[in-house]
C-alpha cells in the first residue's frame, strides 16, 4: 500500500514539472523576425474586376460607412423562383443601407406590399419576355443613394 502511494505521489509531481515547464516555455514566445512579418502594403491584393468581386466590394465598402450620407446595396437573397400557383418568376431583393440617422427605404416596386419587411421587396416576372429594373433609394437628413438590379424571366419549370 505504501509502495503504491509513493508511485502515485511520484507521478503527480512528475506531472506538476512537465506541465509547469510547459507552462514557462509558453510563457517565453518566440521573438517574430523582420522578414516574417507581413508587409501590408507588399503583400495587398489587386482590386477585382469580375462583376461578383466588385459588387462585393461595393456591399463590404458600405456596411464601412455607417455615419452622414446614406449608401444602399441591393442583394438577391431569394430567386429566380419559379411559383407554379400564379405562373411567375419572383426575386427576393433586400436593401443593405448604412448612415446616420438611419435612412428609410423607397422602392420602386414591391410586390409582397412589405410583407418580408422594410429591407426586403419581391418583384415578380409575370411574362417570359419581361424585364423590370428594381430601384431603390435610401434616404436621409444627410442625401439620397441609390441602386438597382435588372431582372428578367430566369425560372426553370
Amino acid at each position: 500500500m505504501r509502495k503504491i502511494t509513493f508511485i502515485i505521489i511520484l507521478l503527480a509531481l512528475i506531472l506538476i514539472t512537465l506541465f509547469s515547464a510547459a507552462l514557462v516555455c509558453g510563457q517565453c514566445g518566440s521573438q517574430i523576425r523582420d522578414e516574417d512579418k507581413i508587409d501590408v502594403d507588399r503583400d495587398a491584393e489587386t482590386i477585382p474586376t469580375d462583376p461578383e468581386s466588385v459588387a462585393e466590394q461595393q456591399r463590404e465598402d458600405s456596411l464601412q460607412t455607417p455615419q452622414g450620407a446614406p449608401t444602399i446595396y441591393l442583394e438577391i437573397i431569394m430567386g429566380p423562383t419559379y411559383a407554379p400557383a400564379n405562373d411567375v418568376c419572383f426575386y427576393r431583393v433586400q436593401a443593405v443601407v448604412s448612415g446616420d440617422p438611419q435612412p428609410t427605404i423607397e422602392w420602386s416596386r414591391d410586390d409582397s406590399y412589405g410583407a418580408w419587411g422594410k429591407d426586403v421587396a419581391q418583384v415578380n416576372i409575370s411574362s417570359r419576355d419581361q424585364t423590370y429594373t428594381l430601384t431603390a433609394k435610401a434616404v436621409n437628413a444627410e442625401g439620397t443613394a441609390e441602386d438597382s438590379i435588372t431582372f428578367g424571366w430566369e425560372c426553370e419549370q
